[in-house]
């Protein structure tokens, strides 16, 4: 199964590409059925994973149907007692948050901006595989994410605050030959920080430190990835925990000045 995103747009729902697969029978229609029902039923399963490790738990309690707004057939065929058929497929990604929400794995951001931001080696080229990989992470979180290519460290702050951005989310990431000498090892160096702007106050910052084995930048990109997925297991409860007291601090504001008519109501 390969997940693969299209670039973001300002809606909702958002596209991925996936393939399923199916043996392929004698009457090749349910071939074919099977094998885009594989299709969605993982594009929403990969998605969960991102952010819950044991998605397969809670399978029969998520209906891709639920999730998938729609979807096109991008190439199909049959081969090798195989039927493989690529199709790309909608997901309201803010339903799906509420989903996981309302089963207790997350707490929702319920459709907040957040600035995706990124320091990433300029001689290994996996920027699109890490912005893919952190856009459905905090796609899945119910958040809307920005990301501007021109922006420079110097300048997130201030852009977050001209558009109302309350969240940053910003990784380094620094490889480089690991100083033991030995062949075909590096050193991996990965500090992701997520900020709430408007209070300027850090919900989750940590450094993590790797010496991997990859014999080639294929497999060091793999070794990357995976170690950004652990990243991501980490931050899930720091986050999903601070937005669940931010929450709770919305509606106290409520409850508070519930009864309130007038402006002298509140000061004398």
């Amino acid at each position: 199964m390969v997940l693969i995103f299209l670039p973001l747009t300002t809606q909702a729902e958002e596209s991925v590409i996936v393939t399923g697969t199916a043996p392929l029978m004698d009457n090749v229609i349910n071939s074919r059925q099977e094998a885009i029902d594989t299709a969605l039923d993982q594009a929403v399963m990969n998605t969960v994973k991102t952010v819950y490790p044991y998605a397969e738990q809670i399978r029969e309690t998520i209906s891709p149907s639920d999730f998938i707004q729609n979807y096109s057939i991008v190439q199909e065929e049959a081969r090798d007692g195989i039927y493989r058929i690529q199709i790309e497929a909608r997901i309201d990604w803010r339903r799906l948050a509420r989903k996981l929400s309302n089963l207790g794995i997350i707490n929702s951001a319920n459709g907040e901006k957040i600035l995706l931001f990124f320091t990433l080696p300029e001689d290994i080229d996996f920027k699109t595989q890490i912005l893919s990989f952190w856009q459905q992470f905090f796609l899945v979180f119910g958040f809307s994410p920005v990301y501007e290519e021109v922006l420079t460290r110097e300048k997130i702050s201030d852009y977050a605050f001209q558009k109302g951005i309350p969240f940053i989310f910003n990784l380094s990431v620094n490889t480089h030959f690991s100083e033991s000498g030995e062949p075909s090892t590096w050193d991996l160096d990965s500090t992701p920080e997520l900020i709430y702007t408007t209070y300027n106050e850090t919900i989750f910052r940590e450094h993590f430190k790797h010496k991997v084995f990859a014999p080639d930048i294929e497999k060091l990109t793999q070794t990357i990835l995976y170690q950004n997925q652990n990243m991501a297991y980490e931050i899930v409860p720091k986050l999903s925990g601070w937005l669940g007291k931010y929450k709770r601090k919305g509606t106290m504001f409520k409850l508070v000045f519930t009864g309130i008519s007038k402006y002298k109501d509140i000061f004398n």
